[in-house]
């Protein structure tokens, strides 16, 4: 005997209904049917910048629901549950959220048409806030707390978990030194990550600058130089020809034109507060057309430049010394 005009599914060894939606034919849980399960009405929502709480009223009409599911772009925000309100965590500051509200009704059913609402998040930024001096030298670490903040500076307590933050600085390395700041993940309870530590290098005023991607923060410490010392840089001076003690190549029968820096052990320049006289002098095959240069007072390289010129046939070998009160540094030469 044939059975027509019912359609039937099963899920687990149960008959369940085909569809689940009230305006859909089938048998399920519960004693409404179809058209008779409405619509949330919408409340209330309010944001942060990385959360939003929805809130809502029971259908006007029809049956009450037995709960309610919140959906964003196809993913469960809120899972079934008899709440009229839902909370959105994690979200990124200044943009806006769409969400479907359903009233549910046993484990099948849900309203055919749900509510729709819209969040926009507010432009949120970072406080940060320095627990160890402001006064710091290069090379040394920086530990500072830094708050997820909105509006007037308050906090965002619905930002937290793990989040990666990129720290740089308003002073960028020098060519072949060590940049400040880096990458890492801050772990945030309440709106604030406590002990967030980085290394900051060069020298004077700087400005820290935190991001997540979304919202920044920003900084500002003095960074005392590291110990200084001396290096070859080409004519330019935007390129480490030769690093503190280090080596230097130059072929037979060429030149190797550069200047002088005054830079620190990582690498970055250092601005003098008073002119600087250095002293070169070359030991073995080659010649060195002056020795002696001069940093101005307010700069870090040698207003002069100077050739190193090596004779032509064999390659031949050299020291070239460069020092200064209290630096000296040497290159090997081939």
């Amino acid at each position: 005997m044939a059975i027509t005009g019912l359609t039937f599914a099963v899920f687990g060894g149960a008959i369940a209904p085909a569809a689940a939606a009230w305006n859909s034919p089938g048998y399920g849980p519960g004693t409404a049917r179809g058209g008779q399960l409405g619509s949330p009405v919408a409340a209330a929502v309010t944001t942060t910048s990385a959360g939003a709480h929805l809130a809502w009223t029971a259908p006007s009409t029809g049956v009450s629901p037995g709960g309610y599911i919140v959906t964003r772009d196809g993913l469960t925000v809120c899972p079934p549950s008899t709440s009229t309100s839902c909370d959105d965590t994690n979200l990124a500051p200044g943009k806006t959220y769409t969400y479907l509200v359903s009233s549910t009704a046993g484990r099948y059913w849900v309203s055919a048409t749900p509510l729709t609402m819209t969040a926009t998040t507010t432009a949120g930024s970072f406080t940060l806030s320095a627990l160890s001096p402001s006064v710091v030298t290069a090379g040394v670490g920086l530990t500072f707390t830094v708050s997820a903040t909105y509006g007037n500076n308050t906090t965002d307590t619905a930002y937290v978990g793990a989040h990666p933050l990129t720290i740089t600085s308003s002073v960028p390395a020098s060519p072949g030194g060590n940049a400040s700041g880096g990458q890492l993940s801050a772990t945030f309870v309440a709106g604030i990550a406590t002990k967030v530590a980085t290394t900051v290098y060069g020298s004077g005023t700087q400005t820290l600058i935190v991001s997540d991607g979304a919202r920044t923060g920003s900084l500002g410490i003095t960074v005392s130089p590291a110990t200084s010392t001396l290096e070859l840089v080409g004519a330019t001076g935007t390129a480490v020809v030769c690093p503190p003690n280090g080596h230097l190549s130059i072929a037979a029968g060429q030149l190797q034109t550069a200047r002088v820096a005054v830079s620190d052990a990582y690498g970055n320049l250092v601005t003098v507060g008073s002119a600087v006289n250095i002293a070169l002098s070359y030991t073995g095959s080659g010649t060195l057309s002056r020795s002696s240069l001069t940093v101005p007072n307010g700069t870090s390289v040698s207003s002069q430049s100077f050739n190193l010129t090596m004779p032509t046939g064999t390659l031949k070998t050299g020291t070239l010394t460069i020092s200064a009160p209290g630096m000296s540094t040497r290159c090997t030469v081939n």
